[in-house]
């Protein structure tokens, strides 16, 4: 805080209402921090239940799915020479 170069002490008032607004930021901001955090909580344990249940119930499917992508793409197609097994691996 500044008196601007009036060459004088703030008064009482000034120096109440200084403390009063500091006092009612502190408080905003912790209840913003506070409701932050509460929200990354949830964010993390949702993030949570998710990968455990892709891990249940879709994570066997997704390899399923990529194996037998990987196993076609490695069938040489029809007039090409077979695949040599260094290359398919």
């Amino acid at each position: 805080m500044n008196t601007l170069g009036q060459d004088r002490e703030f008064t009482q008032d000034e120096i109440l209402f200084a403390q009063r607004t500091i006092r009612d930021f502190a408080k905003a901001w912790e209840h913003i921090e506070h409701k932050n955090l509460e929200h990354d909580v949830f964010l993390r344990l949702a993030s949570i239940e998710h990968d455990t249940d892709y891990k249940k119930t879709k994570e066997p499917l997704d390899n399923a799915d990529l194996e037998k992508r990987v196993e076609e793409s490695i069938v040489p197609k029809e007039g090409d020479d077979p695949m040599e097994e260094d290359v398919k691996t």
